[in-house]
């Protein structure tokens, strides 16, 4: 264990030492992952499905903060929508004026979570965002991942529909309408998804924030335990029984994502837990105090030794003995 907070130290001082430069690369890759997915996954305007432009921006996004890059991936979609449909895209807009009203009105901060979340649908692994939300943030910070799924969603259904939605003439402008607006209205699953994710991640605020010991491993172990059974029993009800491998896989990993997060950020050592009681004029306290564990990282410092002669050794013997007796170096020649 000792080894772990050893590392987890030096990697803690290495993004703070380098944090210019981490930040930066960072929002590269996340914006490289989320551009190349757009362009794979939708690539319907030719001029926009190129390596050259996917790395352009994510150089730009680099040096902007993360919610430009959600800006960016949002322009982005609506272009290759516009080239699919008119009607598509019109839609397609609304949904993004409405998610982003909602996510920087109540979560600003958490914008990254609209983002992030449809990268990890990609990945099955979508169910650490609410625990995320939970235990790092509030309540209101789930909308962020709300609105990703949401958008992930809708960007789901215009992949299935494709075929029809291009094929239709301009006279059937209406019923483009009518198939964007229903695979959002009529998925139920979705509701499942977001209902599940809500509820998740209010229980592990609450659990999170009660004065127990290890509440972060309670809080974690009880959001992973009531999202998997939501889950699980709406995807029996709807008939989906063959994306359950998929869940159950999805759940494993975002229990040690959690677990991980929870090494990194609230690490603490509960057999030196102390308690002190004190009072003023008004009140009696009691305090629980619970240190962090944490251990300095070790630093190497290498002296170098150099071998001195025999001549070096005499004239510094003579020296303190001169010193000493407090006569002249000469007298001992």
């Amino acid at each position: 264990m000792t080894k772990l907070l050893e590392l987890k130290s030096k990697i803690i001082q290495f993004v703070e030492k380098n944090e210019s430069y981490v930040l930066p690369v960072v929002r590269f890759l996340v914006a490289v992952i989320a551009f190349s997915l757009i362009n794979m996954k939708l690539g319907y305007m030719q001029r926009l499905d190129n390596l050259f432009v996917v790395l352009i921006l994510a150089v730009l996004c680099s040096v902007l903060p993360m919610n430009a890059t959600v800006l960016i991936s949002a322009l982005l979609l609506l272009m290759h929508l516009f080239a699919l449909s008119k009607e598509v895209c019109i839609v397609a807009f609304v949904l993004m004026v409405i998610t982003f009203f909602m996510y920087f009105r109540f979560s600003p901060k958490s914008g990254y979570h609209a983002l992030i979340t449809p990268i990890l649908f990609h990945f099955k692994v979508p169910y650490i965002m609410p625990i995320k939300c939970g235990l790092t943030g509030n309540p209101y910070s789930v909308i962020s991942v709300l609105c990703g799924t949401i958008l992930y969603s809708f960007l789901k259904g215009v992949v299935v529909n494709e075929k029809i939605l291009m094929s239709a003439d301009s006279a059937g402008s209406t019923s483009k309408f009518i198939i964007a607006i229903n695979q959002l209205l009529l998925d139920k699953e979705l509701f499942l998804v977001l209902a599940a994710f809500v509820i998740t991640a209010v229980i592990v605020y609450f659990i999170r924030r009660l004065p127990l010991d290890h509440a972060w491993t309670i809080a974690i172990g009880a959001g992973i335990v009531i999202q998997f059974v939501i889950l699980l029993a709406g995807k029996f009800l709807l008939g989906n029984i063959k994306d359950i491998p998929w869940l159950l896989f999805g759940m494993i990993i975002s229990t040690l994502v959690g677990f991980v997060m929870e090494f990194f950020l609230f690490q603490l050592d509960y057999t030196r837990t102390e308690r002190v009681q004190f009072e003023d004029d008004a009140y009696y306290y009691y305090v629980k105090a619970v240190p962090k564990s944490l251990v300095q990282a070790k630093e190497k410092k290498i002296t170098k030794i150099n071998k001195r002669s025999e001549e070096q050794e005499e004239k510094m013997t003579k020296d303190s003995i001169a010193e000493e007796l407090e006569i002249s170096r000469d007298l001992l020649n």
